[in-house]
């Protein structure tokens, strides 16, 4: 990463539909907040742009970002464009799901003219079932004609799959993460649900309604998943990520190599070196107190943080361990031997990465390092 590359995060906080499943800050969709969200979101990237220098990726999450309009995307994009350089080999990513890609594709094709070059697909699964059961509004079909035509626009297309979802089979499983191949996606990403707390999924499990897979199954899905993946020539790069070859999501990846990045938008997130400290703040998850914030000139910040040297040396090790790279450590330590001789981590040259069996256990593995 070079000194004056950026890294952005664009936060879309408006979705058609909650997924019964998510607990990041997002809003039900309409034209007037869209108008009112845009135009704030807008002025807190000039109030800010003396943080951007070269822009090296730029990420819109949600949320749904392709909910919002043309007319909004191309006005965030010329505000960024007339007042900022982009890197020749600048990465853009937006995040999209199936149900709001438009029927003539005329958002994934304009998306392009802007300047996109990435795509971030959220299947979660070919299963319709399971697909009604986590809230999505997509059907697989919509999934399938939406893969189809994001990969005649985008070489570099990412697809979105979820495992242990509450009455998923191994069998089910097996056959999405099969359907998603066929379709040779540049990167998968695959993650275990976890119930949230106080989502609805949360509380259906937490009164009965509906139970977690257990871990055997769990972990037969997982080992499916990594075999079949690493079979297709995928590099398992980071624990729920995979790529083709030089397809690993830069964006993210600067976020395990412990880079800096500034986030935009409401509930975005921050990492910055700024009067030679770093610091880690958030913007208010509500769109008013934003939106308000911004029109009157101020920065809508909550929860400063400096960072210590201490809590730095630890998301050293709790980011850089979650990646294929693994961490360096002047001094092994103790707790090492024991995970080494369960096959969980390798050590080459004081070089500590974890195995695919610890990344299953990678929570585990890394409190243990890290004490």
């Amino acid at each position: 990463m070079e000194s004056n590359d950026t890294y952005i995060y664009i936060h879309i906080p408006f979705c058609l539909k909650k997924c019964r499943y998510c607990d990041f800050y997002s809003i039900p969709y309409s034209l007037k907040l869209e108008q009112i969200y845009i135009k704030a979101l807008i002025k807190e990237i000039l109030l800010r742009r003396a943080e951007i220098s070269q822009i090296r990726t730029l990420y819109f999450g949600g949320g749904t970002p392709t909910v919002i309009s043309n007319e909004s995307f191309s006005a965030i994009m010329k505000v960024l464009y007339d007042n900022f350089k982009f890197r020749p080999d600048v990465e853009i990513t937006v995040e999209a799901n199936p149900a709001t890609i438009q029927s003539d594709y005329d958002n994934l094709k304009y998306l392009k003219q802007l300047g996109v070059n990435r795509i971030s697909l959220g299947v979660q699964s070919f299963s319709d079932d399971l697909l009604k059961s986590l809230g999505r509004l997509h059907s697989s079909d919509d999934a399938r004609e939406a893969i189809c035509r994001v990969s005649e626009i985008y070489p570099n297309f990412s697809l979105d799959l979820m495992y242990a979802i509450p009455g998923q089979s191994i069998e089910t499983w097996q056959d999405t993460v099969n359907e998603a191949l066929s379709y040779n996606p540049a990167h998968i990403s695959a993650y275990e649900l976890t119930p949230e707390e106080h989502t609805p999924l949360w509380t259906d499990i937490k009164i009965g309604n509906t139970h977690l897979v257990d871990e055997d199954t769990t972990i037969e899905m997982y080992d499916f998943l990594t075999s079949t993946l690493k079979q297709a020539r995928y590099d398992h790069y980071e624990i729920s990520n995979y790529a083709h070859r030089d397809r690993q999501c830069q964006h993210n990846l600067n976020y395990w190599r412990q880079g800096f990045y500034t986030g935009f938008g409401t509930a975005a997130h921050s990492h910055v070196s700024a009067d030679g400290l770093t610091k880690r703040y958030s913007n208010a998850a509500n769109i008013n107190t934003y939106a308000a914030a911004i029109n009157n000139g101020t920065l809508p910040i909550v929860e400063p943080l400096i960072v210590t040297e201490n809590e730095a040396e630890k998301e050293r090790i709790f980011l850089g361990l979650r990646t294929s790279c693994g961490v360096h450590f002047d001094n092994i330590p103790k707790a090492a031997a024991e995970l080494l001789n369960a096959g969980l981590i390798e050590i080459n040259c004081n070089l500590i990465t974890l195995t695919e069996k610890g990344f299953l256990v990678s929570n585990y593995c890394i409190c243990q390092l890290i004490e």
